[in-house]
């Protein structure tokens, strides 16, 4: 093997493990709530491919698994909840005003509204 193949594998190694480092808190979670297992960097994203059955999908997971419950679109974590106590909470919360990328990116595709709005 040449010099540069194993620079290269070993810089890719260590990429690897700086992603899987940085996303810890994210895993130490993710083992503790039940959910489906994704893909490694695409999570579920092939099961979500067709827009027009990701509903579907989302509630054949909320029917096999007990709310709160992880699931992977992509390398993001999301937490899915469905109890009107909870989702209350989540509402309430001062923390929780910002939405994150995901909402960003809808914003862009839907506009500004009651789902996708940030702030007070």
């Amino acid at each position: 093997m040449s010099p540069i193949f194993i620079i290269l594998i070993c810089t890719l190694l260590l990429l690897l493990f700086n992603y899987v480092w940085s996303r810890r808190k994210y895993y130490k979670v993710y083992w503790q709530l039940p959910g489906p297992l994704g893909l490694p960097f695409i999570g579920l994203g092939l099961n979500m491919l067709k827009p027009e059955k990701l509903l579907q999908f989302v509630e054949t997971l909320s029917q096999n698994y007990k709310t709160p419950f992880i699931l992977w679109m992509g390398g993001k974590c999301f937490l899915y909840v469905n109890d009107p106590k909870t989702v209350e909470t989540v509402f309430h919360a001062t923390q929780c005003l910002n939405k994150g990328d995901f909402y960003n990116f809808v914003s862009d595709v839907i506009g500004d509204g009651l789902f996708t709005s940030s702030g007070k």
